[in-house]
């Protein structure tokens, strides 16, 4: 599952990105006996996660491989505005990411024999049982099985608003009475919306293989002279 620069025989890639991802799509989840009895897959059990067949000869190995994207976006992107209006001046800045592939490590720790003492993701609460078929998480399990596959990867796609800053030039006639020259106040967000594709369940994509998003931060200030 990791990036895949060929192996110099059968499978080098001409001009294909060194951050292309080669391995096994996910089919969902096995929710029988039956399903789990009709492929030759290692690892299975019922509400687990489903290899692809990709050669239709009934067995998953290294044949059912394929490369299925990159962590390479398409293209990044930034705007800003800029707003002026008598004594208000307001100043916002968007910034983006089109494309690529991420890692969700917060849903390896749905399978929670495997990481035991972890605090497991909030996955776990919604996964897949007999009276919950429609789940897209797979059961708990000594393990999901040697061939983890696409159900791991998501969208690395967003759009936030990095910055948005809002400020007040107080009125110089408001000003004398404390003999002050001039005042600035000012309300700053950084980091205040984040807009991801349906389906994602990542918290934030820029930091999916860390615990936590990237913080909003809030600042109240001023820039004055005498």
């Amino acid at each position: 599952m990791n990036s895949f620069p060929g192996n110099g025989a059968n499978l080098t890639v001409l001009g294909r990105s060194l951050n292309s991802l080669f391995g096994y799509v996910g089919d969902g989840i096995f929710q029988s006996a039956a399903e789990v009895a009709a492929l030759n897959q290692p690892g299975a059990y019922i509400g687990g996660l489903r290899i692809l067949d990709v050669n239709g000869d009934g067995k998953i190995d290294a044949s059912d491989r394929v490369f299925y994207g990159t962590r390479d976006p398409n293209y990044i992107f930034g705007v800003n505005f800029d707003v002026n209006y008598k004594d208000w001046a307001i100043n916002m800045a968007w910034q983006g990411v089109n494309g690529g592939l991420v890692d969700n490590t917060l849903k390896h720790y749905q399978f929670t024999t495997e990481n035991p003492g972890s605090n497991w993701a909030t996955g776990v609460f919604n996964t897949w049982s007999q009276t919950n078929t429609s789940s897209p998480n797979p059961a708990p399990h000594d393990g999901y099985g040697t061939l983890p596959d696409t159900y791991f990867w998501e969208s690395g796609s967003y759009i936030k608003l990095r910055n948005l800053a809002v400020s007040y030039v107080v009125p110089a006639s408001l000003l004398s009475r404390v003999r002050m020259k001039e005042l600035r106040v000012y309300l700053q967000g950084e980091n205040l919306v984040i807009i991801k594709p349906r389906g994602t369940t990542l918290q934030d994509p820029e930091t999916a293989g860390t615990s936590f998003p990237v913080p909003k931060r809030y600042t109240l200030g001023f820039r004055g002279s005498f």
